[in-house]
């Protein structure tokens, strides 16, 4: 299950509504969804983190509330994320092919008759692209593996 940018934009309407709050609703729900894929737990974590943890007298609301409450839900740790680097760290297989896509840049055609990419779909970490490729579910997703792979690699 998955929000797409309308439903977002309905669930920013409310919340306007019922805060008073000044905000471009379809710019908004666009960029959250460019970061998060509509993956709902992460679109009511980038929302909350910009009501709860960014500067009242910031421009919350805006295209930079929403890239500053990325860059917190990044330095943060959360079960989803947990549970995301647990998959990858029990299936070498899987660590392998997700590490070929994120850090070394490799295409991979989508199969989700590949046992591989069918558990990771599973798993929520992958998603078909438009042009049939293996594609990380969302850009949150991207940089949690992509820093979580270079520090462990760093680290060995």
């Amino acid at each position: 299950m998955a929000f797409n940018p309308k439903e977002i934009a309905t669930m920013l309407e409310e919340y306007k509504k019922e805060n008073k709050v000044d905000m471009k609703i379809e710019k908004l729900s666009e960029e959250i969804y460019k970061y998060t894929s509509g993956y709902p737990f992460l679109v009511s974590k980038v929302c909350k983190v910009i009501d709860e943890k960014l500067p009242v007298e910031s421009e919350r609301w805006s295209i930079q509330g929403i890239e500053q409450a990325v860059k917190i839900i990044l330095k943060e740790n959360s079960t989803l994320f947990e549970s995301l680097i647990k998959n990858l760290e029990n299936d070498e297989e899987l660590y392998n092919v997700i590490y070929n896509i994120i850090v070394a840049g490799r295409r991979i055609v989508f199969n989700i008759h590949n046992p591989i990419q069918s558990r990771a779909m599973m798993y929520g970490i992958i998603k078909e692209s438009a042009n049939e490729k293996v594609k990380i579910h969302n850009i949150i997703f991207e940089k949690i593996i992509y820093n979580y792979m270079i520090s462990k690699r760093e680290t060995s």
